[in-house]
This record gives C-alpha cells, structure tokens and sequence, in this order.
C-alpha cells in the first residue's frame, strides 16, 4: 500500500469486504479459526501505510440485497463501530480515520 500510495497518493481503493468478514462466526473460538481470520492483519497494513489522502472503502458486500434505511444504518454501524474489535489489533485508531463505508455501492458518508 505504501508503494501505491506513492505513486497514488489520493486513491480510493474499494474492497469487497472489511473487518467484518473477519469476525468469528458460530462455533469459532476467535479469528484465527475465521477462514478470512488474516484479513484484519492486512487491512491492518492497508491503513497503517496509507498516505494521509487516501481511502479505503468498505463496500459491505452483504448490503448489496438491501432495501430498508435501517438495513443500511446498521451496515454503517458495524463498518465504523463495531468493527474496531475486529482488526488485528495493531491500529485500531486507524479505522475510525481511514475507511469510509458503501453499502450496494451506495456511500453512506
């Protein structure tokens, strides 16, 4: 992502997925039982090599089906709230900064 940034310091790069893919599911004991457990990691690395201009854009991939307003607010919710308990611990401040959310490709910010 630093060398991206380098040569792109305002992109906005879009993933499918954020934190939230992460999360233990019923069953697992924690994240590293997550077939996705590493992800956190890397989004981890995303953000903390982030030049200050750019973005990353969780596109909550789950969302796509939604119709209700309140669908969408709690899509909004668990990108900026809850997902702080998902990353991978080494900078959790980063995701209250960096991403911005999109729901169906629908930006909520």
């Amino acid at each position: 992502m630093r060398e991206v940034a380098g040569h792109y310091p305002n992109i906005t790069v879009l993933v499918t997925f954020g934190y939230s893919i992460t999360r233990p599911r019923k069953g697992e004991k924690d994240r590293s039982e997550s077939d996705y457990g590493l992800w956190a990691d890397f989004l981890d690395g995303m953000l903390s090599a982030c030049a200050p201009a750019t973005r990353i854009v969780d596109a909550y991939e789950n969302s796509y089906g939604y119709r209700r307003a309140e669908q969408f607010e709690r899509a909004y919710r668990t990108i900026h709230e809850q997902a702080l308990s998902w990353t991978g611990g080494r900078r959790p401040t980063a995701i209250t900064s960096k991403p911005a959310s999109a729901s169906g490709w629908t930006t909520l910010e």
